[in-house]
């Protein structure tokens, strides 16, 4: 079937959204915070609750997506979530205290959830069919692509004007990487616009073949209530516990003697790897399956907490950031995926954003957490031990879920 403008059009948007809401907003983050603390005369631990806020209620704000979002309603949600986004992130700039930012954060926070992963996915799955896992796979790679090329940039910009300039960029980029999803004509869903979904004639032939395939094979009905549910969200958890690490990567360098230089550059580098293996992820799955691609990524990823630990020099701890990063496509593509093959695709719009707020609730104290652990210890050794424990429980919930359900359809 062939990918006519208007699929790519909603690809284009999806791929801007997923920059500008998380790619943005929150990998963006880290670069803050020594400026913001070194200026204002308080600690990392302190900053970095901003982070809290924003995913505490980003979380709210995701699930109300599926509730007000309609295809009448689907520009004015983007509307508001690039003015709240990028209006609070241009007011920063303004204040004098640390209590201001915190408010303005809830604004930014709520902005974020109204266009981030929950409409990003949505969209994507009433448009594409065929090879799903790639198509989301090459929308969530771009919430890792600002920190991975604008880390830099935003770095010279708060060494030569301060923080404050910083952030007046930041809201500018937000603004432009939301301009497609704002501007071009595209709809909530394919049937609004006369189409069908890409791959759609594939996609039911497939269910006529295989009527017990894991994706497609899942009730109608189902409970929160359940093994499968538990086990998805203590992934979900641990996972988005382990990307909030990466906003610390600034001052992981720091820690260990190096410059603002090279912190930006540990985490332009570990945001390359976010690229790279959201990248190849999608089409790994849907060649593999999700569970093997899942437990795989976390495992490497506990690898390279190990090596974070234990490095002292530049280049291995680029090698381990690198690798780290791998942990955010778990924490992304991996939760949307096991959201649709646990639960079906018929019950994505009501499973995910309950997911993503288990996420986001875990992931926003934990930033703060770690946060308050460095300014405790000065060093990040016990976090990274305690997120490599994780990563080996992850491929643990991921085995036995995924065991569980093969089970059962075997029974």
């Amino acid at each position: 079937m062939k990918m006519q403008s208007k699929y790519w059009m909603v690809l284009i948007a999806a791929c801007g959204m997923a920059a500008s809401s998380l790619g943005v907003c929150f990998g963006t983050a880290g670069l803050f915070y020594s400026p913001v603390a070194n200026d204002l005369g308080v600690g990392r631990g302190a900053v970095a609750l901003t982070s809290t806020i924003l995913s505490l209620v980003n979380s709210f704000g995701g699930m109300l997506v599926p509730k007000i979002l309609k295809p009448k309603t689907m520009k004015p949600v983007i509307f508001a979530a690039t003015l709240l986004m990028a209006g609070s992130t241009a007011l920063f700039s303004l204040c004098p205290s640390l209590a201001l930012i915190y408010i303005l954060s809830a604004f930014r926070g709520f902005g974020m959830g109204l266009g981030n992963f929950v409409l990003v996915t949505m969209l994507i799955n009433n448009w594409f069919r065929k090879a799903h896992g790639t198509f989301t796979s090459i929308a969530m790679t771009f919430s890792a692509v600002p920190g991975l090329f604008l880390s830099p940039v935003f770095t010279k910009v708060i060494q030569a004007s301060g923080w404050r300039t910083g952030y007046l960029a930041v809201a500018l980029s937000i603004v432009l990487f939301n301009l497609p999803a704002l501007l071009l004509p595209i709809s909530l869903r394919p049937q609004d616009s006369g189409m069908k979904a890409y791959g759609q004639e594939e996609y039911e032939q497939h269910l006529k073949e295989n009527p017990g395939h894991l994706v497609t094979g899942r009730p109608i009905s189902f409970s929160f209530i359940s093994a499968e549910f538990f086990l998805a969200a203590a992934y979900t958890g641990m996972v988005c516990i382990a990307a909030q690490m990466t906003q610390h990567f600034p001052t992981l360098a720091e820690s260990k003697g190096f410059s603002s230089d090279v912190g930006a550059l540990l985490l332009s580098v570990s945001m390359a790897g976010s690229v790279v293996c959201k990248l190849i992820y999608g089409t790994v799955a849907d060649r593999i399956g999700s569970p093997k691609t899942i437990m795989t990524v976390a495992g490497l990823a506990g690898i390279a907490c190990a090596l974070l630990i234990v490095s002292s020099a530049v280049l291995p701890m680029q090698a381990g950031a690198f690798m780290y990063n791998f942990t955010a496509a778990n924490s992304s593509i991996g939760i949307a995926l096991i959201g649709s093959d646990l639960f079906g695709p018929q019950n994505y719009s009501k499973v995910y954003p309950v997911l993503n707020f288990v996420g986001s609730i875990i992931g926003a104290f934990s930033g703060t957490v770690i946060g308050l652990l460095y300014d405790a210890t000065q060093s990040y050794n016990i976090v990274l031990t305690g997120i490599g424990i994780m990563q080996v429980l992850c491929i643990v919930c991921i085995f036995t879920v995924y065991r569980k359900i093969n089970a059962r359809e075997a029974e």
